[in-house]
């Protein structure tokens, strides 16, 4: 126990000079040290780009969750998964809203397929038609950004007008404004002219996002693309405190009606089953990067202990001029401890770099860096450093100046 101390402690006095001779040391042959940490950076670099692409996606379901509202409630008919849902109306709404005691209001939207607008010599491809009831701004309130939602009327008797997504304004009118003016909608049936009544303010890309939709009423609707279109119902809760007891009544009014298998699902259930997915994202992704850095560990302990074998007349010339034990256990410790931290902030750059690609480009979620991940990357780093760097450590300590001076 005394023997394993006197090997273990760290003089404090001496360390500012251990570390610059640490480094020194590492700087003598910069290739091997490059190659000893390439495990270490891709094992931090893996970590960091999940822990922020999970971080993002965590913090994007959450704020995309208050902006839709906790105390909604969706319904998807099913009677059996080899047919076609029954159709619903807006009847359905009324009944559910008739023997309900915590439902407030409830909308039915439609999703055609996704069609090509143009104005003028500026098109867009790929645009997803929204086609929506009169009650869905009391639903979802959308924030509009210039002009106005389709009012009641204007749902109600199918008029030939609609609302832009951002992105799909700013590309067909090059940043002017698109109220009052019309654009054209390319389908299978033929051409439509529609007349812009306003533009959603930007949400960003994402499965909740608008930028890329462009929204007209569902009789409307109904005359361009016909029946061929998936269909939602959303029940808004008289509060969030009801919005369980909204869910239970929406079934248990609805199953009767459109078949045993049909589901209803709260806000709070998607965000939780998001925020799962996104916990075994990072889970995969951190079983991955701890493999790496095992791997990465295991490369960093031989090549300090050829290092130590490299050394042994450094180590007895330095054990016969009076350099303690836990000089020399510090001094290489120190070492496999610097090359880990340099590999780990190299690998934090590089994993900062992936997690932002990961989550913009194919989550389409913002990327989160925060100096938590730096920490995780600095503490795992020391960490690996620590008890991959120890064995040389001690074996370099070990040895006895006569015998190394004399071999």
């Amino acid at each position: 126990m005394e023997s394993h101390m006197r090997l273990s402690r760290i003089n404090l006095e001496y360390l500012p000079r251990l570390v610059i001779l640490s480094l020194r040391n590492l700087g003598y042959n910069k290739f091997r040290s490059f190659l000893t940490s390439i495990g270490i950076i891709l094992g931090i670099g893996a970590v960091i780009t999940t822990f922020a692409a999970s971080e993002g996606l965590k913090s994007y379901i959450s704020a995309e969750n208050e902006k839709m509202g906790s105390n909604l409630v969706f319904f998807s008919p099913r009677d059996s998964w080899l047919t076609d849902p029954k159709p619903m109306s807006g009847k359905d709404i009324q009944y559910v809203k008739k023997y309900s005691t915590s439902i407030k209001t409830g909308t039915i939207f439609e999703q055609p397929k996704n069609v090509d607008v143009r104005h003028q010599k500026h098109s867009i491809a790929n645009v997803t038609p929204i086609a929506i009831d009169s009650e869905y701004n009391a639903v979802f309130s959308p924030k509009i950004e210039k002009g106005r939602f389709l009012n009641k009327r204007e749902i109600q008797d199918g008029m030939p007008k609609a609302v832009l997504g951002f992105t799909v304004a700013k590309d067909l009118f090059n940043g002017s404004n698109p109220v009052g003016k019309t654009v054209v909608l390319r389908t299978e049936s033929g051409v439509f002219k529609l007349l812009v009544t306003g533009v959603f303010a930007e949400r960003g890309r994402g499965f909740n996002s608008t930028d890329l939709q462009i929204f007209l009423s569902n009789r409307l609707a109904k005359r361009i693309f016909g029946n061929q279109s998936s269909q939602s119902l959303v029940f808004r809760s008289t509060s969030k405190n009801t919005v369980e007891q909204a869910k239970r009544e929406t079934l248990t009014l609805l199953k009767p009606v459109f078949g045993k298998m049909s589901y209803a699902r709260t806000a709070a259930e998607f965000l939780r089953f998001a925020k799962e997915m996104s916990g075994k994202f990072g889970i995969l992704g951190f079983s991955l990067s701890t493999i790496c850095l095992l791997v990465g560990g295991i490369g960093l302990m031989n090549i300090m202990l050829v290092s130590v074998t490299e050394r042994r007349k450094e180590i007895g010339i330095k054990r016969a001029i009076g350099f303690k034990r836990s000089l020399i256990l510090s001094e290489f410790l120190l070492e496999a401890i610097s090359l880990c931290v340099i590999g780990g902030l190299i690998g934090f750059v590089i994993g900062s770099m992936g997690g932002y690609v990961l989550s913009v480009l194919v989550l389409e979620v913002p990327a989160k860096i925060s100096i938590k991940a730096f920490l995780v990357a600095f503490g795992f780093s020391t960490l690996i450093g620590t008890v991959f760097g120890l064995s040389p450590a001690k074996k370099a300590a070990g040895l006895q100046p006569v015998e190394v001076l004399k071999g």
